[in-house]
């Protein structure tokens, strides 16, 4: 995962539903609000061994519930991780690599989530659920059919891509309600939003809907997980960089087919300040007051060089510090062929290119 930024005005609430389906179809469905951080590392949280951070509620929630050790985002953008969430879809599937970016030129304007694509919430709201989202959209928002409101949500309040973009804007629904945006105030702000969603709607379900049959569905039912010891479903999971798939991973060990990236802090040496191209303003921006220098980010920067077919024992080593691929060639026989299986599924949307054309002489 990335490190984190300590901007809490990323905090994402998307409130969702889980479709309920065997035995538990006869109970009532329960209500469930999922809350996606963008850029939180396993490294933020006191439960998971922060030093510097109190997160009380969240400790509570883990010591009550169940801790995930180790979890997997198939991409580190924010866009297409959301896609595959709302989809159950790897990037590469459901047509989601890159993020949208309002001031990242024509073609970074106009990525979206593919209209063929069926989302969670769309399936729960056939289902007769109440679907609400608070926050960072960040799936298409160049046109109004690419909004929340018309991917399943019955109400969307937020903003529809990263808070660090300009023109920073909050929307409610499809209408622009605020700009420029004071975001000091909008974390709670959301939360306020939220907790008036989840009182009005509390009577009942929040969001049968069937999906295509033909559609391909990487995502599994994971409540076992939650509930007892038993091993993930998936018997590999893999990552993305890009269009590309980069990784194959299994309960114990990671291949990297592609050469993995150096990571942010190793371009910095310690002591180093990198000046903001996005001129923050402390108001519609407020990145330089609580976001760490390059040197101070989270993470371990130590370990043997990157390159491709790096294989890693993430139980002995979780920080990927040590290429065992020599020592185990069985594994990485087994992981490159279940990587070359998944990759030679076939693209069902063209890739979307956040490159800017270059103008005709």
């Amino acid at each position: 995962m990335k490190p984190a930024r300590r901007n809490l005005a990323l905090l994402t609430l998307c409130l969702a539903l889980l479709a309920i389906t065997g035995a538990r179809a006869a109970e009532r469905p329960p209500n469930i609000v999922i809350i996606l951080a963008d850029d939180l590392g396993y490294g933020d949280l006191a439960c998971y061994g922060s030093p510097k951070n109190r997160t009380p509620h969240l400790d509570r929630m883990a010591a009550e519930g169940a801790k995930l050790t180790h979890f997997n985002c198939p991409m580190a953008y924010c866009a297409p991780t959301r896609a595959s969430l709302l989809t159950g879809r790897y990037p590469f599937r459901c047509g989601m690599t890159q993020n949208p970016a309002p001031d990242g030129g024509p073609d970074a304007d106009g990525l979206h989530l593919p209209e063929s694509e069926v989302t969670l919430a769309q399936v729960l709201k056939q289902a007769g659920y109440a679907t609400g989202m608070i926050g960072k959209w960040h799936l298409g928002h160049a046109k109004p059919e690419w909004m929340p409101t018309q991917r399943g949500f019955n109400e969307y309040f937020g903003i529809p891509y990263s808070n660090d973009m300009r023109p920073v804007q909050v929307v409610d629904a499809e209408t622009r309600v605020e700009y420029p945006v004071v975001q000091a105030t909008l974390t709670k702000r959301y939360t306020a939003r939220a907790a008036d969603f989840i009182e009005r709607n509390k009577a009942r379900p929040f969001w049968p809907g069937k999906i295509p049959a033909e559609r391909v569905i990487d995502g599994r039912d994971i409540l076992p997980v939650f509930q007892s010891d038993v091993a993930s479903p998936h018997a590999v999971i893999f990552g993305q960089q890009s269009a590309k798939l980069a990784t194959a991973r299994d309960a114990r060990w990671k291949l990297h087919v592609l050469k993995p990236g150096a990571g942010l802090v190793a371009r910095y040496k310690p002591g180093d300040h990198s000046t903001d191209p996005r001129a923050p303003d402390g108001v519609t921006i407020l990145a330089p007051y609580e976001q760490a220098t390059p040197d101070q980010l989270p993470g371990v920067q130590t370990g043997d060089a990157p390159g491709p077919m790096q294989l890693f024992d993430l139980i002995a080593d979780p920080a990927e510090q040590h290429d065992v691929a020599a020592q185990h060639g069985d594994v990485v026989e087994r992981l490159k062929k279940a990587y070359d299986d998944m990759n030679a599924q076939p693209r069902e949307h063209p890739v979307q290119s956040t490159e800017r054309k270059k103008p005709n002489p």
